[in-house]
């Protein structure tokens, strides 16, 4: 899981002032499933993580699937309530995301972004958001 940017208070914070969780999501650098964990009571926090924690490999790719689909679609329907604008003005595309997983161990984020007209950083976000390994060089 990515280390968040923002601690638990100061997500809370962000909640309480009005900030959607996709926006939150986009400022600590995490998914917006994340947030939704952060802001659940402790009880249910560590309950989720257990969860997680006792399912097996394929079983996290599938729940990890879900997940993507679930905050696309939260992040289309923000996007279309006028709420949030997609950084750079557009989604992230299935072959883009795959073009990431195809590459990050061997390009850097520097060529993956000159090669999906992206900058760095949304390049960096994206491989933590969807959990993808990047070259370090």
């Amino acid at each position: 899981m990515a280390k968040s940017l923002l601690s638990t208070k100061e997500i809370q914070e962000l909640k309480e002032v009005g900030v959607n969780e996709i926006g939150i999501a986009d400022i600590a650098g995490i998914s917006a499933v994340a947030v939704r964990v952060r802001l659940l009571p402790d009880r249910n926090r560590e309950k989720a993580k257990r969860v997680y924690r006792n399912l097996n490999a394929e079983n996290k790719k599938a729940y990890c699937i879900r997940q993507t689909a679930r905050e696309r679609v939260l992040q289309e329907k923000s996007i279309a309530a006028g709420i949030s604008q997609p950084s750079g003005g557009r989604l992230w595309s299935e072959e883009e995301i795959q073009y990431l997983r195809m590459n990050g161990t061997t390009k850097t984020a520097l060529e993956m972004a000159l090669h999906l007209k992206r900058t760095f950083v949304s390049v960096a976000r994206a491989a933590q958001r969807y959990r993808i390994k990047l070259n370090k060089e």
